[in-house]
């Protein structure tokens, strides 16, 4: 398959200023046109797939891919005055400010959640807070909020009787269709399965 992907030369500045806190008005990408990247690949075949499906994940999945391939471009393929090697530092949240964050996710299960909504709670930039989060966990926010959200459907189907729709919109998948899926694949078992064996 192959992919055609545009991303504004706005959007590229805007987030090489955001990840180096340095002025990226002079940024060139090495090659134009078409980029031959095994990673740019995937994360663009599986954002295609996303949106092909009506983007059932939310917009924080959409935001976090489009980030991961900006940084992939500025990595392997940017030029500017500031040093690129600056995208390499080892920062991490402080531990106050993952607890918030988190604490924020198990609050609000069933929203539409963003990286700007929970970069506001670690006070940073979206651009490097998802950096952060991933350099101080090991995992995206976007991977966070959905193993938080199959805990919070876990807790429900053991704990209540709502229906298997309900559990899915109080968990914030977009419908049950998707959360059946991805509980499934998550946990080996349909969110059904998992009521019955709960319950034994």
């Amino acid at each position: 398959m192959e992919v055609d992907l545009r991303i504004s030369r706005e959007l590229m500045v805007r987030t090489a200023e955001e990840l180096t806190g340095g002025d990226a008005a002079d940024l060139t990408l090495h090659r134009q046109g078409q980029i031959q990247d095994p990673l740019l690949r995937e994360i663009a075949v599986t954002l295609w797939s996303e949106l092909r499906e009506g983007a059932p994940t939310g917009r924080l999945f959409a935001e976090s891919a489009t980030q991961m391939l900006i940084l992939q471009l500025l990595r392997s393929y940017a030029t500017w005055g500031k040093v690129v090697d600056s995208l390499e530092t080892s920062h991490v949240l402080t531990s106050h400010q993952l607890r918030s964050v988190i604490a924020y996710i198990r609050d609000h299960p069933g929203e539409d959640l963003t990286l700007e909504v929970l970069a506001q709670q670690a006070g940073f930039s979206p651009f490097h807070f998802a950096r952060l989060f991933r350099q101080t966990t090991g995992e995206t926010p976007h991977q966070r909020v959905l193993r938080e959200r199959l805990a919070h459907a876990q807790r429900l189907l053991k704990s209540t009787t709502l229906s298997l729709a309900r559990v899915a919109v109080e968990t914030g998948f977009a419908d049950q269709s998707y959360f059946t899926r991805v509980f499934k694949q998550a946990l080996r078992m349909t969110p059904a399965a998992y009521r019955r064996e709960s319950r034994r």
